[in-house]
């Protein structure tokens, strides 16, 4: 397997993370992001979306990171995908909230936040940002109140919505996203940061941090 990347990626550090979990052997492309290779004539043909990751598996090639890690957590039968039908219908639910829900509210503001940093001549947008924040401040109480009964998004081990949601704060607190009173989302987090393989998926700096 080929796994078409940037390191610091949430959506590379959640498709990694189940790799490692998982056990399943792989090589990496690194994709200068910042420098546009994902919009070269290249790669447009590997994934004509322009976006990374990209898992290439013999014949199959996938380009959404959920669907990704389905992939791999069906390909090794591993429980972070639940073989219950109910489970997985929960877990399918949680996914989709990450990307409809979360992801618009914290990613965005890391990534206004952020990008200036990484992208060239990139202006952080105020009022993207504070319609950001406000996602932020609706849906928050929202997975703090479930991680208030729950240890994980399903229960008491991880799964992919564990890892997608996770993955879509990694830096909440480099882009001052208001999280600190949720307390419960704080405690789970923290719990997803010990993962062994959470932490050999992260980019070097922050994993040796």
């Amino acid at each position: 397997m080929l796994l078409y990347h940037y390191p610091g990626s949430p959506n590379a550090i959640k498709v990694k993370t189940v790799l490692h979990h998982v056990g399943l052997p792989f090589e990496e492309k690194i994709i200068d992001l910042p420098g546009g290779e994902s919009f070269s004539p290249e790669f447009k043909k590997i994934n004509p979306n322009c976006t990374i990751p990209v898992l290439v598996d013999g014949d199959l090639t996938l380009n959404q990171s959920n669907a990704i890690m389905v992939y791999l957590a069906e390909k090794a039968r591993s429980s972070l995908w639940p073989s219950d039908p109910k489970m997985r219908a929960q877990a399918l639910q949680w996914l989709d909230w990450s990307n409809c829900e979360w992801g618009p509210g914290v990613a965005t503001v890391e990534f206004q936040r952020l990008a200036p940093h990484f992208i060239q001549g990139f202006v952080t947008d105020e009022k993207v940002v504070e319609g950001a924040l406000a996602k932020v401040a609706r849906f928050a109480p929202v997975l703090d109140e479930h991680l208030s009964k729950n240890q994980y998004i399903l229960g008491d081990e991880p799964t992919l919505p564990d890892l997608a949601i996770a993955a879509l704060m990694f830096y909440w607190e480099t882009a001052q996203v208001p999280l600190q009173q949720y307390s419960h989302i704080l405690s789970w987090y923290g719990r997803i940061q010990e993962m062994a393989s959470w932490k050999k998926a992260l980019p070097a700096m922050a994993a040796s941090a």
